[in-house]
């Protein structure tokens, strides 16, 4: 049943996405490639990457252990800067796609 569930979810949402009329704001590229996406990518993007590396760096640095505490802050500041960077390509895409301002 949640099969099911899943299917009618994504094919509404693909239906969703190929519909232009439903989109709130102008389409300005319906299919951009990966550098398109990056170079449309805003401060606000931007911002969001170093926020959420900033964020993780202290929280590794002080969730790790006596010996790890560097390693861990490395890491998880690289977790936080991939995890912002996909972050702001969604809102980039979206931006493209006509789904968000």
């Amino acid at each position: 049943s949640s099969r099911v569930l899943w299917t009618l979810a994504v094919t509404q949402l693909k239906k969703a996405m190929a519909d232009t009329k439903q989109r709130p704001f102008p389409v300005i590229n319906d299919s951009p490639t990966f550098l398109q996406v990056v170079g449309n990518l805003s401060l606000g993007d931007i911002s969001k990457m170093a926020l959420a590396t900033a964020v993780a760096v202290p929280f590794g640095y002080y969730a790790g252990g006596r010996f790890l505490r560097v390693q861990n802050a490395w890491f998880l500041g690289s977790m936080g800067l991939v995890g912002g960077f996909g972050l702001g390509l969604q809102g980039s895409f979206n931006r493209l796609k006509g789904f968000s301002k």
